[in-house]
């Protein structure tokens, strides 16, 4: 075995220090020893080496630097593409994305918007293992907080819903940890998901729903402006600008103003529809 494959596996293996630091680092966030226990056992963890370049090196970040203009942002994104498919979507689904407009008063075009830019309307919902891509995560210093978060979130929200954690962890993912047709990232899932159809977990439905029940009910506020990170029902239908009407409730999804931007672009390609 050469030095270069000795020290990749070594990479790729859970030590027993990194596993008590993960076990510590669940048992301080209330999860159970036995769940722990289950936990670390029934997982292989592997270090995707992707991930951490991925943090490094990303549209949103590169976007923030100044890096990326808006065009090559949606270029990126395959936001034309989007388009094309956005009525056939809407169309499909009206129904479902007016009830929850109803229910929510969240324009049913940006539920359908971010479905379409989270997941490609559910048809591409990441390319990594779900756990793994936290356990990598876990490995990296500036993001151990955010992965004990994501994973104990995990935990409790497959104990909540009565779905093993084998099930979960066989999940795809985005490098973040993020999953499903909305890219819910653990923590989440675990207080804005909504199960409103009871044969599966992950439907179209349910992520209709869960994404109108998270932009109404962000409970947040920009640190500058302290405009509110939830959805305005009152201001549907209206232009959508930087510190304007629901432009934080779209950027308390993903803080960039590219993907608001985007978000909004693709929303009005659609005509707007009220319900009463």
């Amino acid at each position: 075995m050469s030095l270069k494959t000795i020290l990749l596996t070594s990479l790729l293996t859970m030590s027993p220090n990194v596993e008590n630091d993960m076990a510590d680092s669940l048992r301080v966030r209330g999860i159970s020893e036995q769940s722990i226990e289950n936990f670390i056992q029934n997982n292989e963890f592997e270090i995707d080496p992707r991930v951490e370049r991925l943090f490094n090196v990303n549209p949103e970040k590169e976007s923030s630097r100044g890096r990326m203009t808006y065009e090559e942002y949606r270029e990126n994104l395959g936001l034309d593409s989007l388009i094309k498919k956005m009525p056939d979507y809407v169309n499909k689904y009206e129904e479902d994305l007016l009830e929850a407009q109803r229910i929510y008063g969240v324009d049913h075009r940006y539920i359908a918007a971010i479905k379409g830019i989270e997941s490609s309307f559910g048809t591409n919902i990441g390319f990594f293992n779900l756990v793994n891509s936290l356990y990598s995560q876990f490995n990296m210093e500036n993001r151990r907080k955010f992965a004990s978060d994501q994973l104990a979130a995990l935990i409790r929200f497959s104990e909540k819903n009565n779905i093993s954690m084998e099930k979960l962890s066989k999940k795809k993912s985005s490098y973040a940890g993020a999953i499903g047709q909305g890219q819910f990232l653990p923590t989440s899932l675990e207080v804005k998901f909504l199960q409103v159809e009871d044969d599966e977990l992950f439907t179209n439905r349910n992520f209709i729903f869960s994404i109108a029940n998270y932009l109404a009910n962000n409970r947040g506020s920009h640190p500058e402006t302290g405009v509110s990170f939830s959805w305005i029902p009152e201001l549907n239908n209206q232009k959508i600008s930087v510190r304007v009407g629901n432009y934080y409730a779209i950027w308390g999804y993903n803080r960039n103003v590219n993907y608001v931007r985007a978000v909004d672009e693709l929303a009005n390609t659609i005509e707007y529809v009220e319900v009463e």
